[in-house]
């Protein structure tokens, strides 16, 4: 089953928030992830503002595992 998980669930799951836990349920090899372009660049964003550069780097790196797509209008709808 494929899934899109929005810029706050990966920024919750990334930086442990009060929901990482119920994110982290979704994350097995069940699912299969597609990341559009926007949420690689907003999940980086946040984390170089919050923490640093090297660690968004990171992050984004860990997104770039799955499946990134362009972000089209049907994708966005």
């Amino acid at each position: 089953m494929k899934v899109l998980l929005d810029s706050s669930g990966w920024i919750e799951f990334f930086t442990d928030g009060p929901l990482a836990n119920r994110y982290a349920a979704y994350l097995t090899p069940k699912y299969q992830f597609i990341t559009p372009t926007i949420v690689l660049y907003e999940v980086y964003k946040k984390i170089k503002r919050e923490r640093d550069e090297e660690t968004g780097l990171l992050f984004a790196g860990r997104l770039s595992a799955t499946e990134v797509v362009p972000l089209t209008e049907s994708i966005a709808f």
